[in-house]
């Protein structure tokens, strides 16, 4: 079964393209769309083949204006295809753009004649077939930016106040600075400056005891802009204890401290990887040796491995491990013993296990386990005693329980759990107490609650929670109150909040949030504050901020960031600073970067990095030396990777 959840048309970028093609009335319009795709509740990464097609009329007479290969009709399924990629279960897509094999031209005339279109998507992930998404999605913004093509203006009667103040500030370089008392330049190298949708510098200073003449300026590295002083402010005491010229250069947002000798403090994009719009898709971030580890995609190398010390230049392809443009797309990051291991597909030998130093010398392939042509598909569960636990397939077993010490000979099967090519396809695995816990399937029960403590009569399942041949999905693992967390489904209550102490007597549910066969859909379990949050639904209020102290009463909703039944979809929940971070969609903004301190009036959006409706759509929130790591879409350079400081956060 294939699950979606379509972010909203990204509206500004569709007014942005019409503009930029100077109100010809006669050029086809191209829309900028991004969306979110999930297989079997988990986010799909990939590449998938997408349908589309614009269609109006109610359930019993539907009518298609456009879809991308002009085969559809009454609403019907297109014929031809496009392919997109889909990296943690996010995608984007320019519909119209004829660059795109598969992709039809769009008639501005459709939106003039119509003002109820909505976008149909059919999904592909290569194994399920196309499927049909729902909802479809409203197209309602699209008419009125084609529609003000229509207007008969005369040369020069449109004024500069008759714009949005927004566009003005963009058209009138000169801008004003404010000032707060948040920096001591004395005791720090590095000065912090925003820019907000107004274009509006602020410059974090403190006030001064007295005054050395020295000045601030500002450079900057695309559009103009420039700081206005007030008569008092060239020598006010707010600059005083600057202890040489600091130059703020401004680059998309990206603002860089260059003092005597270079500083960077930057907050904004780290680098744009993929320059211009198309996106880089950093992804799978892992911490390693003080790094940050994780796949990009430069346009030139194609998916591989990178890293970064949180610096531009210090931001770079560690290993191009297939040569050219065919990626070998790393994924699966995980630490053992000093070695960072991990999936990567060299065409060679298929998709295999390798591990990394650090070096790209030091990058290579543990083992072929799947000699032949095929992929062993590794996907790590754990680490117990210095070995790295892992499913994988050698073509003989199917896809079942393995170890490595990071060695070749090393490298063995530790249970064939279910015996056959078919295999159990061991999934989502958490270490506690020396016990590793995952899903698999032994061909009997479903696939169920297992656990493993590295032995092959240690390996047994915990528990048929959904009894019989039928699956509970045992998924999200966190441990929390000495106990296991995670979202399965007992044929009854749909899939809801489960625990487990390990025993098949202390393995029950929490709670049924969502009452009936649809179930809660708890995931990405964080524990803050001595509390479990989640994200939840339940029929009110639709997927929501939900925390629990592990008992049925003391689980409730944190905040309902968008009211009514569509939800906030809060995403990718993380521990760190102090707060939980996370990526919401309030309705207004957007899906954007939010935090919470665990309470309703401390749940709040952080940054606005896709100014508007529209979505950066954030994601792979990591913490690393004070500030916080993911990539995100600010309408220009794509998905690339961006960094804050928790202080300006």
């Amino acid at each position: 079964m294939i699950m979606m959840k379509l972010l909203k048309p990204i509206i500004s970028s569709v007014l942005f393209l019409f503009l930029a093609q100077g109100f010809i009335w006669s050029a086809p319009p191209i829309i900028n769309y991004a969306g979110q795709v999930s297989v079997n509740g988990s986010p799909f990464t990939g590449s998938g083949l997408f349908k589309f097609a614009m269609v109006h009329g109610s359930a019993n007479s539907v009518t298609t204006v456009w879809s991308n290969d002009g085969t559809s009709s009454s609403g019907s399924e297109p014929n031809g295809h496009v392919a997109v990629q889909v990296n943690g279960g996010l995608y984007s897509i320019l519909l119209g753009n004829q660059a795109i094999n598969g992709m039809a031209p769009i008639n501005p005339d459709i939106f003039s004649s119509h003002n109820d279109l909505v976008l149909r998507v059919w999904f592909n992930d290569g194994t399920n077939g196309f499927q049909q998404l729902t909802p479809d999605r409203p197209l309602a913004s699209v008419p009125y930016a084609l529609s003000a093509e229509h207007a008969n203006i005369p040369n020069g009667a449109i004024s500069l106040n008759m714009l949005d103040s927004g566009l003005r500030s963009t058209l009138q370089p000169e801008q004003t600075t404010t000032i707060s008392d948040d920096l001591n330049l004395t005791n720090q190298d590095t000065v912090f400056a925003t820019l907000d949708i107004n274009r509006t510098i602020s410059i974090n200073l403190p006030p001064a005891q007295n005054n050395d003449g020295r000045q601030i300026r500002i450079v900057p590295s695309k559009s103009p802009i420039k700081l206005n002083f007030n008569s008092s402010d060239n020598t006010d005491s707010d600059w005083a204890l600057a202890k040489s010229t600091v130059e703020l250069i401004s680059n998309q947002g990206r603002w860089t401290h260059l003092g005597t000798s270079p500083h960077y403090g930057i907050n904004g994009m780290l680098k744009d990887i993929h320059t211009g719009a198309p996106n880089s898709w950093p992804s799978y971030f892992k911490l390693y040796n003080g790094l940050l580890y994780f796949r990009g995609n430069d346009g030139i190398y194609g998916n591989e491995l990178w890293v970064s010390n949180g610096t531009e230049a210090g931001t770079y392809l560690l290993k191009d491990i297939i040569t050219g443009p065919t990626s070998s797309s790393p994924s699966h990051f995980k630490e053992v013993n000093g070695t960072l291991f991990f999936s990567a597909n060299d065409h060679t030998h298929g998709s295999e296990l390798w591990k990394t130093d650090g070096t790209a010398n030091g990058t290579v392939m543990v083992k072929d386990i799947n000699a032949s042509t095929n992929h062993s598909r590794p996907y790590p569960l754990g680490v117990l005693n210095n070995e790295l636990f892992f499913r994988a397939d050698e073509n003989t077993h199917g896809l079942e329980l393995w170890k490595t010490d990071g060695t070749s000979n090393g490298t063995t099967l530790v249970k064939d759990i279910r015996p056959g090519i078919l295999g159990s396809n061991p999934l989502y695995g958490l270490e506690f107490n020396g016990t590793i816990y995952f899903q698999a399937n032994e061909g009997v029960n479903g696939v169920e609650l297992w656990k493993t403590d590295g032995t092959a009569n240690g390996t047994v399942m915990v528990k048929d929670i959904h009894p019989g041949s039928s699956n509970s999905h045992p998924i999200d693992f966190v441990e929390y109150n000495n106990e296991i967390y995670f979202r399965a489904n007992d044929g009854i209550h749909g899939h809801e909040l489960w625990k487990t102490d390990g025993t098949t007597n202390g393995t029950t549910m929490v709670k049924e949030i969502c009452l009936g066969i649809t179930g809660s859909d708890p995931r990405q379990g964080v524990v803050f504050n001595q509390k479990l949050y989640f994200r939840a639904r339940d029929q009110l209020h639709g997927t929501e901020l939900w925390q629990t102290d592990g008992t049925a009463n003391g689980t409730a909703l944190v905040k309902d960031i968008r009211p009514g039944v569509e939800g906030s979809g809060p995403w990718n929940l993380i521990e760190a600073n102090g707060s939980i971070y996370f990526s919401a969609h309030d309705g207004i903004h957007g899906q954007e970067l939010w935090k919470s301190d665990g309470t309703s009036s401390g749940t709040k959006l952080c940054k606005d990095l896709y100014p508007g409706i529209n979505s950066s759509s954030p994601n792979w929130f990591t913490e690393m030396n004070g500030s916080l790591y993911f990539h995100a879409h600010d309408g220009i350079h794509g998905q690339e990777l961006w960094k804050f400081d928790f202080s300006e956060l």
